[in-house]
């Protein structure tokens, strides 16, 4: 029984990390994009 609850925790924080990363990705892009932005139009 332990053994299957770890097994199923390992799996479900591998999710976790995949999805984790699908959502991050787009927010750091977002993030250097924004203070990219905010750094040209501010040495204009």
């Amino acid at each position: 029984m332990h053994d299957f609850f770890e097994r199923e925790w390992k799996d479900l924080r591998e999710r976790t990390r995949q999805t984790a990363d699908y959502l991050v990705v787009p927010l750091k892009i977002f993030l250097l994009l924004e203070i990219g932005d905010a750094r040209t139009s501010r040495s204009r």
